[in-house]
């Protein structure tokens, strides 16, 4: 017992693997904020009933697996480190497409006031858009920081995995619990949400690289 709880204590005192750790946090809370926030958005936001939230939810797997059946492709092409690094951008432009509803949607409920169906599916494409763009963006990023955390380290690797599972959960525990403290603003302030993790995540995993792994 005390060496499997020195091998813990060795692994969460490793500064490379506690950047990981939070790193994948920041990946795990793309989809757990989306869980959080989703049936407001949808039945209260939009006012769609559950059986839509249902077929969106059904939609976002199918974006994952694809994503999952692609991404490899693009690792053996360019590299797990640049694909890691460069599909921030992806969930960034997600978050940036779905923030746009905290702009126009003031404007649209004026001009579309006699229009509200148009209003509605407006909204549904802007937050499917960045729904898809976000949830694809994760299986491109996570495949290098699950491949550093587990070959960096001088442990049992299957105490490793527990504790960057353990550790990841955690982390993104916290930064969902962050978002549910926010004043719900709709589909908006998930975009927001998203840019902000995305902005952080890029400059995190630079950081890793530059100082910590990979020179670039």
């Amino acid at each position: 017992t005390n060496n499997i709880v020195g091998q813990y204590i060795s692994i969460y005192s490793d500064k490379s693997f506690l950047i990981l750790i939070a790193l994948s946090g920041i990946v795990l809370s793309i989809i757990n904020s989306y869980a959080i926030v989703a049936p407001f958005i949808i039945q209260i936001e939009m006012g769609l009933s559950p059986v839509f939230f249902g077929w969106l939810s059904f939609y976002g797997s199918a974006c994952q697996f694809s994503s999952r059946l692609v991404s490899p492709k693009f690792i053996r092409q360019h590299g797990a480190s640049i694909t890691h690094l460069k599909s921030w951008y992806i969930l960034m432009l997600a978050g940036v497409i779905m923030s746009t509803q905290i702009v126009f949607k003031p404007f649209m409920d004026i001009v579309v006031v006699q229009a509200n169906d148009l209003n509605i599916t407006l909204g549904i494409i802007i937050f499917t858009i960045g729904l898809s763009l976000a949830l694809i963006s994760m299986h491109f990023i996570i495949p290098f920081i699950i491949s550093e955390a587990l070959s960096n380290t001088r442990q049992n690797k299957g105490i490793t995995g527990a504790a960057y599972s353990a550790g990841g959960m955690f982390v993104s525990f916290i930064i969902t619990s962050l978002l549910a403290a926010l004043p719900f603003e709709g589909a908006g302030t998930l975009g927001i949400f998203y840019l902000t993790l995305s902005i952080i995540g890029s400059k995190t995993s630079n950081y890793y690289h530059k100082s910590i792994y990979l020179p670039l």
